[in-house]
């Protein structure tokens, strides 16, 4: 058994005791602005749960309309009659191209970072079946929304403001690399080019497609996030 001063013991009672009057000086507050009628109503449900246990403490799980997930997103974007404008596999080729994203924020050594460009590599090629001959590469120009972007006057001030005047005008390093590491490569995706473009070409059921999976990915970390706090808030 751990060997524990008095003085130790003293301080974290201390903690406890000034944590507790925050935490019930809050629910008091938090209790004074809800119906008092669903307060009493909880009360009971809290005394019958910690009675009867087991599916009685069902009324402490989160509770609502779950969001559509990734994957059942993806389920249903399978199921969907092909449209005339769409190709067989999309959803697939889409689905992989995210899940590259996500490889990469993970990829760590080597080994992994040479089979996650060869993942790239195949999945700009299998692109090209989707795309109608549009030329797809890992090199492109994100559609930036213009309401976000500065003025080439406010880029100036920026570079004036940064600037070291004892250095003298910035030059781009001679040096160049000779490979782009494999979790920093640009993944092609419809949305890269912007949907007016995709439009253009008749793709724009590619980028309603990447949309859906994109609000399904969300909603899987929403739905964690939602889990996370739950726990939390039980806990403290």
């Amino acid at each position: 058994m751990p060997y524990i001063t008095v003085p130790s013991l003293l301080k974290r009672y201390k903690n406890s005791s000034r944590c507790l009057e925050e935490i019930n000086q809050a629910y008091e507050q938090l209790t004074a602005v809800l119906d008092p009628d669903k307060v009493s109503q909880w009360e009971l449900d809290a005394l019958r749960a910690e009675a009867d246990r087991g599916e009685s403490l069902d009324i402490y799980l989160l509770k609502g309309d779950k969001a559509p997930t990734f994957h059942e997103a993806w389920l249903q974007l399978m199921k969907n009659p092909k449209s005339p404008s769409g190709n067989v596999g999309s959803v697939a080729w889409l689905a992989e191209g995210i899940g590259i994203e996500d490889s990469q924020q993970e990829v760590k050594i080597s080994e992994k970072r040479q089979r996650l460009s060869s993942r790239i590599e195949k999945f700009h090629s299998n692109g090209q079946a989707f795309c109608k001959g549009l030329e797809i590469d890992g090199t492109f120009t994100p559609q930036d929304d213009p309401a976000f972007c500065g003025t080439d006057e406010e880029e100036h001030e920026d570079r004036e403001f940064w600037d070291d005047d004892d250095e003298g005008d910035w030059e781009a390093p001679e040096e160049e690399v000779e490979g782009l590491a494999s979790e920093l490569m640009s993944i092609w995706m419809p949305s890269s080019i912007g949907a007016a473009k995709l439009t253009e070409l008749g793709l724009h059921d590619l980028l309603k497609e990447e949309r859906e999976l994109w609000i399904g990915q969300a909603n899987d970390c929403l739905g964690q996030l939602r889990m996370d706090l739950g726990s939390k808030a039980m806990l403290y």
